[in-house]
């Protein structure tokens, strides 16, 4: 029998010797889609990021198919809250998604063809590939928002992370992003988000 995508066991955080999260426990089936639901100020970004290896744990095991994370890296796939990104860095959508492939290539291994045809399939996916040579910086929130999410699709990822991916994106991208997850949910893939 294998093991699940993702098992958090008795996970706590600290800011500054101030507790937030306290004894956190939960596991992920194969195959679904789980959200993490509270107000602000919750730990729900805090959850996200102690377990992928972001911020250190007080205390706590966080295990990607049974094994630590970073021994997990190519198997996760990671959206971060917009609000986290510098959208004013000089790189277009493509090169954006392009980072999604880096993982699988290694240090020395320049991204060629194949990898971009790659890239360009995700952003037709998330209805990006018009603009795939606009700068980030020229994007809606949401167009921006679908960009991460492409990034995070051209891993190519069993387990998907995606901290409040609905915050400050129209209603399109919202519907967009659901029909998305519907479709890895069908894929089999899995996924662990946060929201408000």
């Amino acid at each position: 029998m294998g093991h699940s995508p993702l098992v958090v066991r008795d996970l706590s955080v600290a800011y500054q010797k101030k507790p937030v999260l306290f004894d956190a426990s939960f596991e992920v089936p194969e195959g679904k889609l789980i959200g993490i639901i509270g107000p602000n100020g919750a730990g729900k970004s805090t959850l996200i990021k102690a377990a992928l290896g972001l911020i250190p744990k007080l205390k706590g095991e966080v295990l990607v198919y049974g094994k630590p994370y970073k021994q997990q890296l190519l198997k996760v796939g990671y959206v971060p809250q917009r609000e986290s990104v510098d959208w004013d860095f000089p790189t277009n959508a493509l090169d954006v998604v392009m980072m999604g492939r880096y993982g699988r290539l290694g240090w020395f291994k320049r991204p060629g063809a194949a990898d971009r045809m790659a890239a360009m399939e995700c952003l037709d996916k998330v209805g990006m590939s018009p603009y795939a040579d606009r700068q980030i910086s020229q994007l809606s929130g949401g167009q921006q928002q679908r960009v991460f999410l492409a990034r995070a699709l051209a891993q190519d990822a069993q387990l998907y992370f995606m901290d409040e991916p609905f915050v400050g994106v129209d209603a399109a991208t919202e519907k967009a992003i659901i029909s998305l997850l519907n479709d890895l949910k069908r894929q089999r893939k899995n996924r662990a988000g946060g929201s408000s």
